[in-house]
């Protein structure tokens, strides 16, 4: 039900981070019918792992062709970048950050915009943390609106002047996603 609702709320924009927990909702509901067993998935872990290359590979190519002539996983507006067992720092200067996506597997990855305006009316940054972390580093003056959905993991804000003001229309960034086992945290740039 938890997926159904952040699909919904999303317009149908979230699809891997709602699909994740509806398959996970489908796995228990399935086992508790005597269906299909939790023990099984054990024999499909090649599956998840062509699932997780599958994903890869799609936000590498989606947003702008080539990834190669991309440095670092960032064009001139938006930030797209993958770390598995690794980490990785970007930086984005633009005045029209339209955001990107993130996918980090027991890795981290440094996000700093401390140049960058979001673009009108907002940026989104969607992300996929799984016992991994994320640091965002942003202008004291962005209002972050936070719509992640952390499961046994934790999104902080911990910059010490935050905008809070709910009628602000200018400088906002949505983070959409799921962060599993994992963090992320909004800090300060300096």
């Amino acid at each position: 039900a938890i997926g159904v609702v952040k699909l919904v709320g999303s317009n149908y924009k979230d699809l891997f981070s709602s699909g994740i927990l509806i398959l996970i909702g489908t796995v228990f509901l399935l086992d508790e019918l005597n269906i299909f067993y939790i023990d099984d998935i054990f024999e499909l872990w090649p599956l998840i792992l062509i699932f997780i290359g599958g994903r890869i590979i799609y936000n590498l190519y989606a947003h702008g062709g080539d990834p190669s002539t991309r440095a670092e996983g960032v064009a001139e507006d938006r930030v797209d970048g993958v770390a598995i067992f690794g980490g990785r720092e970007m930086r984005v200067d633009s005045d029209t950050f339209k955001g990107g996506n993130l996918t980090v597997l027991f890795g981290g990855s440094e996000i700093y915009l401390g140049n960058s305006r979001p673009a009108a009316p907002r940026a989104v940054l969607d992300v996929f943390v799984m016992f991994g972390g994320v640091e965002i580093y942003v202008p004291s003056n962005w209002r972050v609106v936070q719509k992640a959905v952390p499961l046994f993991g934790g999104f902080t804000d911990s910059r010490r002047a935050i905008d809070t003001s709910d009628d602000a229309t200018e400088n906002v960034m949505v983070i959409n996603g799921f962060v599993l086992f994992g963090g992320v945290e909004v800090k300060a740039a300096g």
